[in-house]
């Protein structure tokens, strides 16, 4: 319904809030967040079993570098680098300890001239969800909060989102 109105205005039009038009809307976003969090749900722990499958399939030793890791989940041994070989019983012992102090020696001036930290792949956390639930709980966030911009942004978005054509003067 148009009314009278200034000239400076283009036009003007009134409108009455469309109850069905709301319900929609918030039912699809509930919906949408619904199956987004599902799928997030479903997944989490996902890439952490896939990494740990990985590492059992390749067997590399030095394929994460994480100190917080949880190494009781890990099934492969790993093997110690500059580890002392097995002490064989009928050798004295005054053989084996300078052996061990020169590996000793050796291993702390390697460490202390390697200052940066060893570049690896980590392990994900226990709660990381799949990449592709994470994108889809993202776009769906992302989606309703430009639904709002927009409804604040565009006057004309948000009356013919929210407000339908009103049909007679109250």
């Amino acid at each position: 319904m148009e009314v009278k109105h200034v000239e400076s205005l283009k036009k003007v039009t009134l409108h009455e809030a469309a109850q069905s038009r709301r319900m929609l809307i918030g039912a699809t976003i509930a919906v949408m967040y619904a199956v987004s969090g599902h799928f997030v749900y479903t997944t989490i722990g996902e890439p952490r079993r896939l990494a740990l499958a990985h590492k059992e399939e390749v067997h590399l030793e030095e394929w994460w570098d994480d100190p917080w890791a949880d190494l009781d989940e890990v099934s492969v041994p790993k093997k110690k680098k500059n580890a002392p070989a097995t002490v064989d019983p009928e050798i004295p012992e005054e053989v084996l300890v300078p052996d061990v102090e020169e590996s000793l020696n050796a291993t702390t001036t390697t460490n202390s001239t390697a200052s940066a930290p060893k570049k690896g792949k980590r392990i994900p956390s226990k709660y990381q969800p799949n990449a592709w639930a994470g994108a889809a709980l993202f776009l769906v966030i992302s989606g309703h909060i430009l639904f709002h911009l927009m409804c604040y942004w565009r006057p004309t978005f948000k009356a013919s989102m929210l407000y339908q054509p009103a049909r007679k003067l109250k």
